[in-house]
């Protein structure tokens, strides 16, 4: 029977296989199934003494924890079942409490929400920081105070980064002192899930205290928050400030974060002022060295000014560099990139190679020979022309 409800439970309806289910917890374990025909069902609020379907279904996962057909039919019996799963969470057996933990955060009835709450304190750190993700699932502002009194006392560093995931989540406004703090915190993934919340929740010092950990010392914590507040930095004045962390980025792959931030806060008609911002920037920065981000940011908004900057930056050792001086070369559209760009057709890499194969198709044609005749010989992967 146990087969025939998991190789029909795709094609049956879901009241279909709760009533299967509920069928088969009356039917377990019964010594003289004929009297059991004519036994008057148990009160609901009895189930729990042995007589049951909610007694049945508990006493099978408290045997096997993984009994996923037990488990499924606690969640169908909905509110009836807490007294059972109050008992699983009881259990000195962490497999039977993560079992009733997994199955309450399917109950949605009255008093479930509470239950799970009361699993914060659970002994194993493993079992809190279950209880927290599925606080974080359901997102109900009762977790939020109990999540806020638990975090300074939570000796798990785990468990506390996902109360700050779990709180921005939630996003009541209450969490944000607790968050703010969060931001300041000596641990770098204190700071990086604080921030990240308040910017998830759109918090309204979000932008403000995002733009102050773009200078952390750290920067991974610069990076995350690249990460975690681009829509908040998209939708404010930032452009100067995320400027100034990709020209300070010590790392091509942090510039690249604030780049995303950029490209979407000039696309449209809505950009212009950005564009002009980018632009004087970026010519200022080239006047005192040559920064190859300065010369992307160029060519990203079509000012030409941009190739000789990126022409220095083909001969980079980070083959990343090379792909975007190539693909942007080629979003130019302007002839004096050729030569780079048949430099960058022989490139060991391939996606540079191909890359720069894309870039060259615009001039593949009789108008310019060496175009013809590198793109006939080159043997490499031919990725699309660039946008």
């Amino acid at each position: 029977m146990l087969n025939f409800i998991e190789n029909r439970s795709a094609s049956f309806p879901t009241s279909c296989i709760f009533g299967l289910l509920l069928i088969l917890a009356s039917c377990q374990n019964t010594d003289n199934p004929v009297e059991k025909t004519t036994e008057q069902p148990a009160p609901m609020d009895n189930q729990i003494s042995g007589q049951g379907p909610v007694a049945r279904l508990t006493a099978a996962v408290l045997k096997d924890p993984d009994d996923e057909i037990s488990r499924m039919g606690l969640v169908a019996l909905q509110g009836d079942s807490i007294p059972g799963i109050q008992r699983l969470l009881a259990s000195d057996n962490i497999e039977v409490r993560s079992a009733g933990i997994d199955t309450l955060k399917q109950i949605t009835a009255p008093g479930s929400i509470e239950l799970l709450i009361t699993s914060l304190t659970d002994p194993d750190e493993n079992l809190r920081l279950q209880v927290v993700e599925a606080l974080g699932e359901w997102q109900n502002n009762k977790a939020t105070k109990p999540l806020i009194a638990l975090f300074p006392n939570e000796p798990d560093a785990q468990v506390r980064y996902e109360i700050l995931t779990t709180l921005g989540l939630i996003g009541s406004l209450e969490a944000i002192p607790l968050l703010e703090q969060a931001t300041e915190d000596d641990d770098r993934y204190v700071r990086m899930w604080g921030i990240d919340a308040l910017c998830r929740m759109r918090a309204p010092n979000a932008t403000v205290l995002g733009l102050e950990r773009l200078k952390d010392t750290d920067a991974f914590v610069r990076i995350q928050v690249l990460r975690s507040c681009r829509a908040r930095f998209v939708e404010n004045g930032t452009t100067p400030a995320i400027l100034d962390s990709i020209f300070s980025a010590k790392s091509f792959g942090e510039a690249m974060w604030g780049r995303k931030v950029l490209e979407q806060k000039i696309a449209g008609t809505r950009g212009n002022p950005d564009r002009e911002i980018i632009r004087q920037a970026s010519l200022a920065q080239l006047q005192t060295e040559n920064s190859v981000m300065a010369g992307l940011l160029l060519a990203e908004i079509g000012d030409r000014a941009a190739i000789p900057a990126l022409r220095q930056a083909a001969t980079d050792i980070d083959p990343q560099v090379r792909h975007n001086v190539a693909y942007r070369l080629g979003q130019l559209g302007d002839p004096e990139a050729i030569p780079t760009l048949l430099v960058l057709l022989q490139d060991s890499d391939k996606l540079v190679s191909g890359t720069a194969s894309g870039a060259l198709q615009q001039w593949d044609n009789a108008s310019f020979p060496e175009v013809q005749e590198a793109s006939s010989a080159y043997t490499g992967p031919r990725l699309p022309a660039p946008n």
